[in-house]
């Protein structure tokens, strides 16, 4: 083999939502991006409609395209680099009978290392 590439390289990403509240919560309309170490990207998106159950925590799967951007590093430099920092962005519309929060957007920033996610 003369050179693998990773161009279209597809990940799964499982996000573990939380919902402390009695209430279950829907959202639709998700898109995620994810920045490792300043140059390399991560984006997916889930069109459907995602239902967060009240007092537990769901699993939200993400299919993400990895960008490598201008990096020479691989994926697996980000899986030997528990140090390495990332800012997760995700913006998303509530789904809900109630129209005042009927499609309401929500935006959310998490920074971390990626020893966080594990």
């Amino acid at each position: 083999m003369d050179k693998l590439g990773l161009g279209r390289t597809l990940l799964l990403v499982d996000l573990e939502v939380t919902n402390d509240n009695a209430f279950p919560f829907a959202f639709q309309n998700s898109a995620m991006e994810m920045r490792i170490g300043g140059d390399r990207m991560l984006r997916g998106t889930v069109a459907e409609k995602v239902v967060i159950r009240g007092l537990g925590t769901t699993l939200v799967p993400f299919f993400i395209q990895l960008h490598l951007g201008g990096s020479t590093g691989t994926l697996l430099d980000l899986v030997f680099k528990p140090k390495e920092p990332f800012v997760m962005n995700l913006t998303t519309r509530m789904v809900s009978d109630n129209a005042s929060v009927d499609s309401s957007q929500v935006k959310m920033e998490v920074r971390g290392t990626l020893d966080d996610v594990n």
